[in-house]
């Protein structure tokens, strides 16, 4: 962090959305924007840029963390080798929640702006460093399911699936409909003229050289 501060200009110039587009302390477990929860709940956002740190987990991925963590109570994991995996995935949980930490619109903790918004201020949106972490608690609920027994496991995975698949549908047709508005970059190219085809580049075979 410090290389990149010194890198990215003096200290003190960092962007001032430190705070204002972190993420909220229950966006990864409480339903947003839930096609299984209700459509019409709103993004968890208590500076008016939290919608950066939307992180909701899905219910599918929430019911296989529930059964991961029921099994650890009668199977322990052998947490040791993975403690510099999990040391770094805390340390972005805390980043992405910035300075001041909001659980919904109640503020727990708040250690001002300065000089954190001074040394963190890079990472413009906090909030998204949740990201490597959603997907290592997603793989691990996966891992964790996996540990029951064979039937059960798969039994648990597919309802996960299904839970998963509708849970995200409302995310799925906000991203459709924003297409359709011509809100995305266009993926296809328009059809290229008979006059605009570039010819082919034809290859002159080259002449050998003789030996002296």
């Amino acid at each position: 962090v410090a290389a990149l501060r010194l890198l990215s200009g003096p200290l003190g110039g960092g962007d001032k959305g430190f705070v204002t587009y972190s993420m909220n302390l229950l966006s990864p477990v409480w339903p947003q924007v839930s096609g299984v929860f209700g459509a019409g709940l709103p993004v968890l956002d208590a500076t008016g840029g939290q919608y950066e740190g939307f992180n909701y987990l899905g219910a599918g991925v929430l019911l296989l963390g529930a059964v991961a963590l029921a099994g650890l109570v009668w199977r322990p994991a052998p947490w040791r080798q993975w403690r510099g995996l999990l040391m770094m995935l805390g340390g972005l949980a805390l980043l992405s929640l910035s300075s001041r930490v909001y659980a919904g619109p109640v503020r727990l903790i708040d250690l001002g702006a300065k000089p954190w918004e001074d040394l963190f201020g890079t990472f413009r949106a906090p909030g998204r460093a949740f990201w490597p972490v959603g997907y290592a608690l997603m793989l691990g609920a996966v891992a964790g399911a996996a540990r029951l027994p064979a039937r059960s496991a798969a039994a648990v995975l597919a309802v996960a699936a299904v839970l998963q698949v509708v849970d995200a549908g409302p995310l799925r047709a906000g991203a459709r409909s924003g297409w359709e508005r011509g809100a995305g970059i266009p993926v296809t190219a328009p059809p290229c003229s008979a006059s605009r085809r570039i010819p082919a580049v034809r290859r002159t075979p080259r002449r050998r050289r003789r030996g002296l």
